[in-house]
């Protein structure tokens, strides 16, 4: 249950008993009315209400507003129920505090203290190690156990830890090669096949008259890199020749710089970015390319894929054996992961040998939006050297803006 607001000795008399919600009448003598006691519209308060001879009595959580406090979760009665009470005359109704609204202040009040560290270690630009706990914000990667973890990039400027990704070759576009050959050799993979232009004056020709080679993926892709594959020229060298994108075929973008000068050798050369296009295309250049044959052997686009992530942290040693862990986390959560399938973490207090999952749950919302997560207090292996263990599955992109990990 979240915790209810307090207020200082209020009490009043409702206007009725029954079943109905307290509809704020007076207050009790010796005690102050929800609004001398600066009543929030809208907040959530814990009551007691009880008859005067206290043969009928209800606890329970409701809502206030317009000087009626709703009766929307009872908690116990004198009926030893959770129904509400049929009160047979309008009892006095008191905002208390129960043991319920202190716990959930004191989790806050922890996981403030935990997000706190990580904010620390960002503020210091390295992991925070104290009593029995470590944190890491992500401004550097010292915190990280670099021989046990993988595919993972520190982003020391936002300072956050994610997936690192890999080009993955576009598959399934249809080629062309206006300037002749066969298309489908530009685009199977394979540097047995080629396409080759018998070369003209291309000095005039306009941009869309100079391209060797082109695949249409259908539509717009992630691109993250360009790649021509044994490039090469049968006399004379050119060097203006560039690798191309579009989203329309007519307007063309040049990716990086132009290739290295042709050669009678075929050079294969890739430029890399991330851009959006449908199109991707080799374009030579405005030269006159008359008595010299140039020949490409593939052609091909890549889109960025998520790689799964393995982050251990630094292993920490603890004072004395410790036997249970906990973690908070803070993520980006664009991606929607679904926690425990997509993201994980587990913790170890015995340096590694034994690992033991936590459940992640969502508690919050931190700093610009991210969301804040967190395990419950989990038994592992006793030990002296306790980490946690990060891992993100199905090419989901979940940067990590912090971790914090105490143990007992």
């Amino acid at each position: 249950m979240a915790g209810s607001f307090f207020l200082d000795v209020c009490r009043f008399n409702p206007t009725a008993g029954g079943t109905t919600d307290w509809t704020y009448s007076s207050a009790v003598t010796g005690y102050q009315s929800p609004a001398a006691a600066n009543v929030v519209s809208g907040a959530q308060y814990s009551y007691r209400a009880e008859s005067a001879n206290l043969s009928q009595w209800e606890i329970g959580v409701g809502t206030y507003s317009a000087g009626v406090l709703s009766r929307t979760t009872v908690l116990f009665n004198s009926s030893g129920t959770t129904a509400k009470i049929n009160f047979s005359a309008a009892p006095q109704v008191a905002i208390v505090a129960l043991a319920e609204d202190l716990l959930a202040d004191a989790v806050t009040f922890r996981q403030n203290a935990l997000l706190d560290r990580i904010y620390l270690a960002k503020m210091l630009g390295a992991p925070r190690r104290v009593l029995r706990a470590f944190a890491d914000g992500y401004k550097a990667s010292d915190g990280i156990n670099a021989g046990s973890s993988s595919n993972y990039t520190v982003d020391t400027t936002a300072m956050n830890l994610a997936p690192n990704t890999s080009d993955t070759r576009l598959s399934g576009g249809t080629p062309s090669a206006p300037l002749g050959g066969t298309a489908a050799n530009i685009n199977d993979n394979n540097t047995a096949t080629s396409i080759t232009y018998t070369g003209t004056n291309l000095t005039a020709a306009g941009i869309n008259s100079r391209i060797l080679a082109k695949i249409d993926y259908g539509s717009n892709q992630a691109i993250s890199k360009i790649e021509a594959v044994g490039v090469s020229q049968s006399t004379g060298s050119n060097s203006g020749t560039g690798l191309y994108y579009s989203t329309d075929n007519t307007n063309w973008t040049q990716l990086g710089a132009s290739l290295p000068a042709t050669s009678t050798t075929p050079t294969t050369t890739a430029r890399t970015g991330s851009v959006t296009a449908r199109y991707v295309a080799v374009i030579l250049p405005a030269t006159d390319f008359t008595g010299a044959n140039v020949t490409l052997q593939d052609l091909n686009g890549y889109t960025p894929t998520v790689n799964n992530m393995t982050v251990v942290t630094t292993a920490s040693t603890a004072d004395a054996s410790v036997s249970n862990g906990q973690a908070l986390l803070e993520i980006d959560n664009s991606a929607s992961p679904t926690l425990n399938t997509d993201l994980t973490v587990e913790i170890t207090c015995n340096g590694g040998t034994n690992w033991t999952a936590a459940t992640l749950s969502l508690v919050g919302t931190g700093q610009s939006g991210r969301k804040v997560l967190e395990t419950p207090d989990v038994a592992c292996t006793a030990g002296t050297s306790f980490a946690a263990r990060i891992k993100t599955f199905n090419s989901k992109s979940i940067p990590i803006y912090g971790l914090s990990l105490t143990v007992h």
